[in-house]
């Protein structure tokens, strides 16, 4: 969300992640949001009028807290490129590991997503923002010298693939997949792809 929620906002906003979390988009009720968030259909209405309103508020701040997570990393001056484009592959085992709910939530609205385009934006705009900020990390690496710019500009879309395709296996199937052993890999393949050629003497 773009402005300042007051913690009533706050409360309302993480019971209804939690609640989506178990009933899903089609199963959730406004009832249900105001029992998890232990106040009355009325109260939770004052703040919210229409469940669309809420629902809306909900993608925000799951949209927010992904593109937030990295933010105050990638602004280190003191991190090379290298750390920085590892930080993306780190953030996302750590969502899965630790709030795997959320990502849970994120799949349902995007699948919300193919049929509302208020939902669809809001995800198109997501996906950008973190195409962007991996773009702008490579393209550092290019003008420093540490990466090659041949594959520069299909990095952003590939690395974004690694770990939506990482996501969805583990989600699905926790056992099917090592996150370390997966991420470390796709980190190696997308340095190898990175890596400066040697100057020819």
């Amino acid at each position: 969300m773009s402005e300042e929620i007051s913690p009533t906002q706050r409360i309302i906003l993480d019971a209804t992640l939690a609640t989506l979390a178990k009933h899903k988009v089609s199963g959730t009720r406004m009832r249900l949001i105001a029992k998890k968030a232990g106040m009355s259909q009325g109260n939770l209405h004052y703040y919210f009028p229409k469940k669309v309103e809420l629902f809306m508020a909900v993608v925000d701040d799951i949209l927010d807290h992904f593109v937030h997570a990295r933010a105050h990393v990638l602004k280190d001056e003191e991190l090379g490129a290298e750390k920085k484009l590892a930080i993306f592959f780190d953030q996302m085992k750590e969502i899965l590991l630790g709030e795997s709910h959320r990502m849970f939530v994120f799949y349902d609205f995007w699948v919300q997503g193919t049929r509302d385009r208020q939902i669809r934006a809001k995800i198109q705009y997501m996906y950008a923002t973190w195409r962007s900020d991996i773009a702008d990390v490579v393209q550092k690496g290019v003008r420093e010298g540490f990466f090659d710019h041949t594959y520069a500009n299909l990095i952003p879309s590939i690395m974004v693939s690694l770990m939506e395709g990482a996501a969805l296996q583990y989600l699905i199937d926790e056992e099917a997949i090592d996150l370390d052993q997966y991420f470390a890999r796709a980190r190696d393949a997308v340095f190898s792809m990175l890596r400066a050629p040697v100057p020819s003497s």
